[in-house]
């Protein structure tokens, strides 16, 4: 996962991780606070390490070292956690470059200086919780279990499924800078909002002598969004410390990518398009691909001189796979051999017998709405082979 660490987080359906040391052949820590099955993670270097992120900018080399855990739950949260190399491994590692003669001296230390030096619980653990993933509350998301998480080649970008789900959550990664200045911003607005709370006194005065607060004077900051963003688990972000880096800091939602039909996986394309843009390839549970856009674009703010960028998703082109999403319950052959027809639920699929290939998908809808759909059950050509009857 490191440059200095090796190691391997693997997940259970017991609501545990287990961060393994490849060097040491050992468990450095075990992540016992998810509630639930935890069906899926993925861990990268913020920024990637391959060519393709030299294409989002020149900071690459900021994010060096910058390696960030993203777990799925059956409760619905996606949890982040910054990952570093433990306090017990640097100390091996320092300790084996000793010279013999500093190695005796320390071995004459006193006692209470081993004690004063030993690293703490949190400094031995390679995972720190930093954070959930969460959109804002103005985007409709759903509570069920995660299915699958993934990051861009790039470690730029990182998407979101989950079970029986259409939709793919895009966040963006912001750059070490970014973060820095987000983290800025958030811990002022704190500050501004202690200063508030501060003056209530003064608001209570004020009521006293029968002066009325407007509209106007109730300010409702940034910092009050993410709270009502993370409503529902401000639980479990409410042990992380205000004064680091937190995964709000760090991670930014994009946009929604929404496909026809329920997601069984997905993945990024390996490029970067034109302008900045990204690809995503997903499958549905109907056997079919679909690619799609998230392009980037910088839109002037209304009322005002300043830009902002601005993400949108779109549908490029689909792929219906050979094959039947279900159990096939009947096939028929032509008179001549020549063709077959084999009917599914909802679907009629004939095909060329000697190239094995499917010349048409012809669906079991009532027409010409398609509102609802028809369970076949057999089939049959009729004479002349050119009408099939379902």
């Amino acid at each position: 996962m490191a440059s200095t660490f090796d190691g391997l987080v693997t997940s259970s359906a017991e609501g545990l991780v287990k961060v393994w040391d490849l060097d040491g052949q050992c468990c450095v820590q075990t992540i016992a606070n998810h509630r639930g099955e935890v069906s899926c993670s993925a861990a990268v270097r913020l920024g990637g390490t391959s060519s393709l992120s030299t294409t989002e900018g020149s900071d690459a080399s900021s994010d060096e070292g910058r390696w960030r855990l993203v777990t799925g739950c059956a409760d619905g949260a996606v949890r982040v956690w910054s990952v570093t190399k433990p306090k017990r491994i640097e100390d091996d590692q320092d300790a084996s470059g000793i010279d013999d003669e500093n190695k005796d001296e320390q071995d004459n230390s006193s006692g209470a200086d081993a004690v004063a030096t030993a690293p703490s619980s949190d400094q031995d653990d390679a995972c720190h919780f930093i954070g959930t993933l969460n959109p804002p509350p103005n985007i409709a998301t759903s509570n069920e279990k995660v299915a699958s998480i993934h990051f861009h080649p790039n470690g730029r970008y990182v998407g979101v499924c989950r079970t029986n789900g259409k939709t793919i959550v895009v966040y963006h990664v912001r750059n070490e800078a970014e973060a820095q200045r987000k983290k800025t911003r958030r811990m002022r607005r704190r500050r501004e909002k202690g200063g508030k709370k501060a003056s209530s006194a003064d608001d209570d005065t004020s009521k006293k002598s029968g002066k009325k607060r407007g509209i106007l004077d109730d300010d409702e900051s940034e910092d009050d969004n993410e709270q009502s963003e993370g409503a529902d688990t401000a639980g479990l972000n409410a042990g992380i410390d205000p004064e680091s880096v937190q995964a709000s800091d760090e991670f930014e939602y994009i946009t929604t990518i929404r496909a026809s039909h329920k997601i069984k996986g997905f993945t990024f394309a390996p490029f970067i398009e034109r302008g900045g843009g990204i690809r995503v390839v997903c499958a549905l549970a109907t056997n079919a691909l679909e690619v799609h856009s998230v392009a980037k674009k910088v839109e002037k703010v209304k009322g005002s001189d300043t830009t902002q960028i601005v993400y949108s998703a779109n549908k490029l082109s689909s792929l219906d796979m050979y094959g039947h999403p279900t159990g096939v319950r009947s096939i028929s052959l032509s008179s001549d051999d020549v063709l077959a027809c084999t009917v599914s639920k909802s679907v009629t699929k004939v095909w060329n017998v000697n190239n094995r290939s499917c010349l048409r998908s012809i669906p079991l809808t009532s027409l010409p709405s398609g509102s609802s759909s028809y369970y076949g059950l057999c089939s049959a050509f009729l004479p002349g082979n050119t009408h099939v009857v379902i």
